[in-house]
C-alpha cells in the first residue's frame, strides 16, 4: 500500500490516507464529526464532510462567529495542554485533544458538534429560542432534530477513543516532525545569508512556517533559542575563517553579518574568551594534518602552518620494511 504524505510546512508532515482512515474509523464508533487542525488552528482534515446542518444554517449568518468560538476553543486547549470540553457560541458541545510529541504540541484533533443527552430536553429548547430568528421555526426545529445526542457516559468513551486515535497517529508516524530536517534548512538558510542581517520573519518565511510554531519547534529541535543559535552559527564560522585562511579580520566580521567592526570584536571575545587576534594566533601555533601522497601511498602527516597560515614545505620521514624485512626512510615532500 502507498500512502500518500505531503508536507504540511516544512518540518511537519500528514499522511493523508491514513489519517482519513484514522477519522473516518473514529466517526464509525462513535458518530461524531471529526477533524484534525494544525499549530495555527486550521483546519486540514475531517469526517464526515460537509457540516451538519444545524451548523451549515448558523455558518450562513455568523460563520465569523463560529471562527472566533473555535479559536478560543483551540486558544484554551493550547494553555491547558490537555483534553478541553466546551461549549461553542451556537449552542453545542465540542471537545479538542492536542497531540503532543515529546511534549511539543504538532496538531489538535477536533469533534463534537453534538448534545449531551441528559440535558438534551433543555439544550434543544435553548437552541430553538436562541436561533429563531435565522429561520423558519418548522425548519429550524428539524435541524436541532438532527443533532448528535450523546450520554455523558459515551463522551467519556469517545475521549478514550480520541486519545488512542492520537497515540496511534504518532507512532505510526501518519503525523510527525522530521526535526533533522529543519536543523538541517535552518543552518542552510544561515549560512546562505551569513553576510547579511535578516530577521526571525524572513526564516520562518523561508521555511514556510508561522512564527509562533516556529519558535516552539526551534526551541525543541535546537535546544535553545533561535536567536542564540544564529549568533552562535556566526561565531562558529569567524573562528573558522581566522583559523583556515589570512582573511583580514574587517573583512571576517563583514563576512559573518557584523557591520560594525568594534562591536563584532567585543562580542567575539565575549563569546570565546580571547580576541580574534589571541584565537587566530593560538590555532595556527597548534599542528594540523595534511594527507600527502608518497611511493608507499597516502599518509597522515602533522605539520605546523605558516605566519601565513598556509602549509610549510617539509620533509617528512616514515619508516617502510624492504624486500629483506628491514626498515628503512622512506623521504617525501609535502608539497609533492
Amino acid at each position: 500500500m502507498k500512502h500518500n504524505a505531503y508536507k504540511l510546512f516544512q518540518g511537519l508532515y500528514v499522511d493523508r490516507d491514513r489519517l482519513t482512515e484514522m477519522l473516518r474509523a473514529f466517526y464509525t464508533l462513535t458518530n461524531l464529526k471529526v477533524s484534525f487542525y494544525d499549530t495555527e488552528f486550521h483546519q486540514l482534515q475531517e469526517w464526515p464532510l460537509p457540516q451538519c446542518e444545524f451548523c451549515q444554517l448558523i455558518r450562513q449568518e455568523k460563520l465569523k462567529e463560529c471562527l472566533e468560538s473555535d479559536s478560543n476553543g483551540f486558544i484554551c486547549c493550547k494553555e491547558k495542554r490537555d483534553v478541553y470540553v466546551y461549549r461553542c457560541h451556537a449552542g453545542l458541545m465540542e471537545m479538542i485533544i492536542p497531540l503532543k510529541m515529546e511534549n511539543m504540541i504538532i496538531g489538535y484533533i477536533m469533534f463534537g458538534q453534538m448534545i449531551i443527552e441528559e440535558n438534551a430536553v433543555t439544550t434543544k429548547q435553548s437552541l430553538l429560542e436562541r436561533h429563531h430568528a435565522l429561520v423558519e421555526n418548522n425548519e429550524l426545529r428539524r435541524v436541532v432534530d438532527l443533532v448528535n445526542v450523546i450520554s455523558e457516559n459515551s463522551l467519556k468513551a469517545a475521549t478514550l477513543i480520541g486519545k488512542a486515535c492520537i497515540s496511534y497517529l504518532l507512532n505510526e508516524r501518519v503525523v510527525s516532525v522530521d526535526k533533522n530536517n529543519i536543523i538541517s534548512r535552518i543552518d542552510s538558510y544561515i549560512n546562505e545569508n551569513m553576510e547579511q542581517e535578516f530577521t526571525v520573519d524572513d526564516l520562518c518565511d523561508y521555511l514556510g512556517i508561522k512564527r509562533s510554531s516556529f519558535y516552539t519547534l526551534a526551541q525543541d529541535s535546537l535546544g535553545c533559542s533561535i536567536g542564540a543559535y544564529i549568533r552562535n552559527k556566526r561565531f562558529e564560522e569567524a573562528k573558522r575563517l581566522l583559523k583556515e585562511t589570512n582573511t583580514p579580520i574587517s573583512f571576517i566580521a563583514e563576512k559573518v553579518g557584523f557591520n560594525d567592526y568594534s562591536y563584532f570584536l567585543r562580542c567575539f571575545k565575549k563569546e570565546v574568551g580571547v580576541n580574534c587576534s589571541t584565537y587566530r594566533k593560538n590555532v595556527n601555533n597548534c599542528q594540523h594534518e595534511k594527507t600527502v601522497k608518497t611511493q608507499i601511498g597516502e599518509v597522515q602527516v602533522k605539520v605546523p602552518r605558516d605566519r601565513n597560515g598556509e602549509y610549510e614545505p617539509k620533509i617528512i620521514g616514515k619508516y617502510n620494511r624492504n624486500a629483506d624485512g628491514k626498515e628503512e626512510k622512506n623521504k617525501f615532500d609535502i608539497n609533492a
